[in-house]
């Protein structure tokens, strides 16, 4: 039995936090997992469907944060420590200095930006501590690369995945809830209103598109998240007299029931480690309209299961949502390959393969 030490410090529910909700769940019995997390995080309420034990962090300071890190590995054997972001990296690093116990540290590495350039960032992912770096995507991973020198061989893809048993087909429970017709074109978005996002661009898209099809013929666009940028959003869209065409739902934990109630998945996003609401709609059978943006490639192959154009541009996205529009045997068929290819990105496999690593550093 291993007993892993998990760390996370976001007191929110996105990306980086399901997947390490995953990992848990679909992770072999050799495993046992403890997490360590703010009080009053979105992980600690989670309820999880094997025995995992919480710890909690009862004060916002680093070193007070650190100081119970300490005392936390040295009151329990641990196997091995795996950080999910980047404050849960410094805190453990420096809680085994500190503590001078010899465990191996695995950091997870979401972002799709190089490793900065300060001190210490550097000293970070530099240190020989670090048994093992795990990138999201092979984007990411060569991002790294660029960025380290030492610690260039410990850098491994394990692919973000999702709960394909999870997405069934659960189609009209959306439309009948917002009461729209089966014959209304539906767009999605399920993406976190952040400013990486880049949900204006979409919205620009959308207005273009709207301008080349007959104003008697229905299309909706529903944006599913919520975040700090959603008064931005929702200014656009009155400025720009979206209202009647543009629906924001916020925060949806019901989002695998959903989304096979949208016709197209789309993704507008500037920066993006992987994009692991792409592959919900992949498993959905959803044709995906999506910017180049990081990882999103290695998911999205051009003109098979899905369209792609360059961050920003959003008249080339909205000639994308207008070829998928007036083509719905393209749709389709892109669908059906997406479907194909969401079987390399599913939860079990990245937990199998996390456990793998897991096992190869003991």
């Amino acid at each position: 039995m291993m007993k892993i030490l998990h760390i996370s410090t976001p007191k929110t529910w996105r990306g980086g936090e399901q997947q390490l909700a995953y990992l848990i769940e679909k992770s072999s019995s050799n495993l046992f997992h403890t997490v360590l997390c703010p009080i009053d995080a979105e992980l600690g309420r989670k309820g999880f469907a094997k025995d995992v034990d919480f710890e909690f962090f009862e004060t916002h300071g680093l070193g007070k944060r650190i100081t119970s890190t300490v005392k936390l590995l040295k009151t329990n054997r641990y196997h091995l420590i795996h950080t999910h972001d980047s404050k849960s990296h410094t805190i453990a690093l420096l809680a085994l200095i500190i503590s001078k116990l010899d465990i191996p540290l695995v950091v997870s590495r979401r972002v799709d930006f190089p490793i900065g350039g300060n001190v210490l960032s550097k000293w970070k992912y530099e240190h020989n501590r670090i048994s093992a770096i795990l990138c999201v995507s092979e984007t990411i991973k060569k991002i790294c690369k660029a960025s380290l020198q030492r610690n260039k061989g410990k850098l491994q893809t394990v692919y973000s995945g999702v709960d394909a048993e999870k997405i069934g087909t659960f189609k009209g429970i959306l439309r009948r809830e917002l009461n729209i017709p089966p014959q209304t074109w539906l767009v999605g978005c399920v993406a976190a209103l952040a400013p990486h996002k880049d949900h204006l661009c979409l919205l620009k898209a959308w207005k273009e598109f709207l301008n080349q099809i007959p104003t008697n013929e229905n299309a909706q666009l529903i944006l599913v998240g919520e975040g700090g940028e959603r008064e931005h959003i929702e200014h656009f869209i009155k400025e720009n007299d979206l209202s009647k065409t543009v629906k924001l739902l916020g925060y949806r934990a019901d989002v695998h029931q959903i989304i096979s109630d949208f016709d197209v998945f789309a993704l507008s996003s500037s920066t993006e480690g992987l994009g692991t609401s792409i592959i919900d709609a992949m498993f959905a059978k959803l044709p995906v309209i999506a910017t180049k943006a990081g990882g999103i490639p290695e998911l999205v192959q051009h003109e098979k299961n899905g369209l792609l154009c360059p961050p920003g541009d959003y008249n080339q996205f909205a000639k994308n949502l207008l070829l998928l529009y007036r083509d719905s045997n393209l749709a389709e068929s892109m669908g059906r390959c997406g479907a194909e290819l969401a079987q390399n990105f599913s939860a079990k496999a990245m937990a199998k393969k996390t456990e793998k690593i897991y096992a190869s550093l003991l």
